[in-house]
């Protein structure tokens, strides 16, 4: 919680360095790969953060599979009622206006030129399962390396325990550095403005779509899995955020607890996988929500590179009001 106004301040200062380089954005193509990289580092890191934990492959085999049902139902309730939300407030798959969409895209590929979109749509299609395929990868290979090398027969044990223990500080500087070049594409673009005066207060009810899609899920599952209604629903506010929800839990259910660790991990990874082909198949404003509270940060590169620069924006405000609320649910739900 106390991240928020630093990831915030960075997106913002980014926005404004890279506002002021608008002129030679011509200039700025190597900006583009920088960010795919400095994505793969994070998730290499963050891999290797998930598989050094040892609570969590250990309960893989008892309560692993409960998550996962969890975690799924969570990330499909979310897309279907954000889905919903953007059907009802007129916004079209793009995040504009739908009474303001054709005229947009009309002036973004003028004279019809029907075989060039027809070609950009093919080429979204191959950069999104690319991008799935990088981002599975790059989770996986930090995490094997994660588990390997933090055994007691791992030759390099002691400095792989020791980068562990300051893992948490280097995932925010590589987080902060990532982001500030995000506000920087995010400034080039010069479009955040618009779209956030066209959309207006719309786009504080994503958030709630994402919030409200997975406690509903939670509230239908908690009949098939056996857990109350409240621990489900409780381990459900979670939405990702596994350095939080998990120590809410805790003093309450040591068991319950670790099903929260596990839900909030499996729901950031199926995020991960998932936004790119849920941005192509269904919507860019869609892709906002499978990552629950780290729509915000970790997410967010993610997010934007499946989507657009101005997505961005949603994916930002959806993340830090769904992080406000696992405080307060969390607790909540623990205590009825």
């Amino acid at each position: 919680m106390e991240f928020i106004p630093i990831l915030l301040g960075v997106v913002l200062a980014g926005y404004f360095v890279g506002s002021r380089l608008r002129a030679h954005k011509d200039k700025m193509h190597w900006l583009s790969p920088l960010i795919s990289i400095i994505v793969v580092v994070l998730l290499l890191v963050l891999g290797f953060r998930l598989g050094s934990n040892e609570e969590v492959f250990s309960k893989l085999g008892t309560i692993g599979i409960k998550a996962f049902i969890l975690a799924a139902g969570g990330v499909t309730g979310s897309v279907l009622f954000v889905f919903i939300i953007r059907k009802i407030v007129g916004i079209d798959n793009r995040g504009d206006r739908v009474s303001d969409s054709s005229k947009n895209h009309a002036e973004e590929k003028p004279d019809g030129r029907e075989d060039a979109q027809n070609a950009d749509e093919t080429a979204e299609g191959g950069g999104s399962f690319r991008m799935t395929v990088k981002t599975l990868v790059s989770l996986a290979v930090g995490m094997l390396a994660g588990f390997f090398m933090t055994k007691d027969y791992s030759p390099v044990e002691d400095a792989a325990e020791s980068f562990v223990g300051v893992s948490g500080t280097v995932l925010l500087v590589i987080l902060c550095v990532l982001l500030f070049f995000v506000g920087v594409e995010i400034g080039l673009e010069g479009t955040v403005v618009k779209k956030f005066k066209m959309v207006g207060w719309r786009i504080f009810l994503f958030p709630v779509g994402v919030i409200a899609g997975t406690l509903v899920v939670m509230l239908i599952m908690s009949m098939f899995i056996d857990y109350s209604v409240t621990e489900t629903l409780a381990v459900g506010s979670g939405f990702g955020w596994f350095s939080l929800a998990p120590v809410l839990i805790a003093e309450y259910s040591a068991e319950v607890s670790a099903l929260s660790l596990l839900y909030c991990v499996m729901r950031d990874v199926l995020g991960f996988i998932f936004v790119p082909v849920i941005a192509k198949k269904i919507g860019y404003v869609e892709a906002i929500a499978p990552p629950g509270a780290s729509a915000m940060d970790v997410s967010l590169p993610i997010v934007e590179r499946a989507t657009n620069a101005d997505i961005a924006v949603y994916s930002f405000v959806s993340g830090v009001i769904v992080s406000l609320m696992v405080p307060v649910l969390v607790p909540l739900f623990i205590a009825m």
